[in-house]
């Protein structure tokens, strides 16, 4: 997880076949006090195609419930570190952004923004972290309906990462379908410069 928070990339390589017994959804956890001691993280996941499931069809056996037993299970094992209080601080915020992605794949914007409702940039360290935490919210308020909401979290997201609006397809889509639908809301003449659509 160290590596993920230190990032400034992430790229995810989901055309792949997925390989059990592997990282790919599982991390090794090593005790802060003590290195050497160590405790596997893992998602229970469906592979709908077997072992040739491509990483990008593995679904994750109730998001949810994965979700509340990553937090639980990092409390027990860190819960007695010292550098608990930093980790906790660290890791909450990404499950948030977590359940705000799981609930609008599952269609329930309201729960994705209510997932989100703390979350602020200064919890994350890098602009593309900060700016996917904007262009997720997004989309929730855009499956919502909302114009407006939508806007002001997809020019924040441009002013801190101007690629997570531009170089991202379904994002694209969005502006575009602001332009067509909403082009008199504020920041959508901006989004469309930005991504070079033109007015």
């Amino acid at each position: 997880m160290a590596k993920l928070f230190a990032a400034g990339y992430w790229i995810v390589l989901d055309d792949v076949q997925f390989t059990r017994r592997d990282y790919q959804h599982r991390a090794r956890l090593a005790a802060l006090g003590d290195p050497l001691q160590r405790q596997w993280l893992s998602l229970p996941t469906h592979l709908p195609d077997g072992r040739l499931t491509t990483i990008r069809n593995v679904l994750i056996v109730d998001p949810m419930r994965s979700r509340q037993r990553i937090k639980q299970m990092l409390r027990q094992y860190f819960g007695s570190s010292p550098h608990r209080p930093a980790l906790y601080q660290a890791s909450a915020p990404v499950l948030d952004l977590y359940a705000v992605g799981v609930h609008w794949a599952l269609g329930d914007a309201g729960a994705a923004l209510e997932a989100g409702r703390d979350l602020r940039e200064s919890q994350f360290a890098t602009a593309e972290r900060k700016a996917r935490m904007h262009t997720d919210l997004g989309r929730a308020w855009w499956q919502w309906g909302k114009a407006e909401q939508t806007a002001a979290e997809l020019l924040a997201a441009m002013r801190v990462s101007p690629g997570e609006i531009r170089d991202r397809p379904a994002i694209r889509k969005i502006v575009d379908d602001l332009r067509s639908q909403h082009s008199r809301v504020t920041g959508v003449r901006e989004l469309v410069a930005a991504t070079g659509m033109g007015a």
